[in-house]
């Protein structure tokens, strides 16, 4: 059994690297970060504090097994605007940058969205990622996540996916069903 402790958001190095030594799961509200990030760093943390809201940089150095979450209706249900987030490290509505010292790259985004995420719900052999004997559970993106600006992820079309191997829903079922 893995215990996982939900909003990690306001922590210290410490805290973080007792999390890892303890062996817990971790979960964000990735949306702070964009969301509330001005109100964090301007009226309720302060700069220093701020900074380091959701710190998945440090998460990441202490090999913690974190994930997002939404809190929805919060935030939405999106795994890529979590990536967006966690990669750019940008607030709405102006796109400064939140604790740049805690952004990561894309593959440990995805990562923290499929096996780390399956994983936490003690299903990682199972599904999360694609290989022999899990589910086949996957979406398609309409583009290469890799040669995509960060800050354009979240812009990025889900045209297909697939439950178990088998194809649940495409963009092109769609546009046959409306023509």
């Amino acid at each position: 059994m893995m215990h996982r402790i939900e909003h990690f958001t306001v922590t210290s190095p410490n805290q973080v690297s007792r999390a890892a030594s303890l062996g817990l799961g971790i979960s964000h509200t990735i949306g702070h970060v964009y969301y509330w990030g001005q109100a964090f760093l301007d009226w309720v943390l302060g700069p220093e504090r701020a900074m380091r809201i959701d710190p998945v940089h440090d998460d990441n150095c202490n090999k913690l097994c974190f994930s997002f979450h939404s809190n929805s209706p919060v935030t939405d249900v999106n795994p890529l605007l979590y990536n967006k987030k966690t990669i750019t490290r940008l607030m709405y509505p102006n796109g400064l940058i939140l604790g740049e010292k805690q952004r990561v790259g894309l593959e440990e985004a995805l990562r923290w969205v499929t096996t780390n995420a399956a994983k936490q719900v003690l299903m990682g052999d199972e599904i999360g990622s694609l290989e022999v004997d899990k589910n086949a559970d996957l979406a398609i993106s309409g583009d290469d996540l890799s040669k995509t600006k960060p800050k354009n992820i979240d812009e990025v079309k889900v045209v297909g996916t697939w439950l178990e191997g088998r194809e649940a829903w495409s963009l092109w079922q769609e546009e046959e069903r409306h023509d």
